[in-house]
């Protein structure tokens, strides 16, 4: 809100020469809003359209016409628009959509509702990336938990299927004690590029929430969901593999002690994943809700053999609540 210019706007009936008029006064504008009596935005008059008018010697002319003098609607233009209600993330993506933007138009459901500025928006994306960057993980550099909760409750609140996932590794503390600090942060490292690699091929948000838990979210149905959770899953356990010495490898584990203290054999490092899916026109969830469920499923992960748990809401799940509230903060 505090980079929103509310620029006032050009009815749809006014004359061109108060577009002139307006622009001359303040050199700083590049365009006009232009709306009809409703407020609904119309398109946008714009400052070099206006001066190639005034300069030429038919512009002038109609100008000078006071029988018929040209009116601003006649010369608005399509310009990039975004929800005032819609995510940094959005807008941004709006303004960068656009072919040589001179700023951009904020609607609230088609009511113009105020103007960013090229330099209002750059500051907004400044912004947003400090935010972002104090918000990665230090080690992955993936989204944290602000992020992660800003994603979540933007799902729950939209009517679009979506899958949320919990993954996280299996005998971590064992190899972590065999090989070293390093040793798993390579492993960790090793996921968030497989992550990562995740995002680039598929529409998905992943983030690290912290330790060696991660988060996905993955628009559209469930079969796709597991399909990708469960790849995932496998690719992480063959490159996980490469991190064993040779004689484990061939052992597919290694011998050490619980967290008891009890001598006992580790299979190789693995990931496995829970995956709750909302279908499209779920109802409102508790977010207290999502992160029950996801525990449920994460814990019963660990024992699926393809390392994969997939459950969806149940019809008791959905409530009238508001998706809003604290942070979700999904740890295991």
């Amino acid at each position: 809100a505090k980079f929103v210019e509310v620029v006032q706007p050009l009815h749809c009936e006014a004359l061109l020469a108060d577009a002139a008029d307006r622009l001359n006064a303040d050199q700083h504008l590049s365009m006009l809003p232009v709306v009809d009596h409703l407020g609904k935005f119309k398109g946008a008059v714009y400052d070099r359209d206006v001066r190639q008018v005034l300069l030429s010697e038919h512009g002038r002319n109609l100008l000078a016409d006071r029988g018929a003098p040209p009116r601003a609607i006649a010369y608005a233009k399509r310009c990039p628009v975004a929800d005032v209600h819609a995510t940094v993330d959005a807008i941004i993506e709006s303004y960068v959509a656009a072919d040589a933007a001179c700023g951009l138009i904020l609607l609230d459901a088609g009511v113009y509702a105020g103007y960013l500025s090229n330099s209002a928006v750059l500051k907004l994306a400044a912004e947003r990336d400090i935010l972002v960057a104090r918000d990665q993980n230090p080690l992955t550099r993936l989204p944290g938990n602000q992020a992660i909760d800003r994603y979540i409750a933007a799902r729950m609140a939209s009517s679009e299927p979506v899958s949320f996932a919990i993954i996280d590794f299996d005998n971590f503390k064992a190899f972590n004690d065999r090989f070293g600090f390093a040793a798993g942060d390579r492993a960790l490292q090793m996921f968030a590029d497989a992550l990562r690699e995740l995002e680039r091929r598929h529409e998905v948000f992943v983030g690290h929430i912290g330790g060696d838990d991660f988060f996905v979210g993955l628009p559209g149905d469930a079969d796709d969901a597991h399909r990708r959770i469960a790849d995932l899953c496998a690719k992480f356990a063959g490159d996980a593999a490469s991190l064993y010495p040779l004689a484990d490898r061939s052992a597919r584990g290694i011998s050490g002690q619980d967290r008891f203290g009890i001598a006992r054999f580790f299979p190789l490092l693995r990931a496995s994943g829970g995956v709750l899916t909302l279908p499209a026109g779920h109802g409102q969830v508790p977010r207290s809700t999502v992160e029950r469920r996801l525990a449920e499923l994460k814990a019963k992960a660990k024992r699926a053999p393809d390392s994969v748990v997939v459950g969806c809401v149940r019809e008791t799940d959905v409530s009238q609540v508001s998706p809003g509230g604290p942070g979700i903060r999904l740890v295991g």
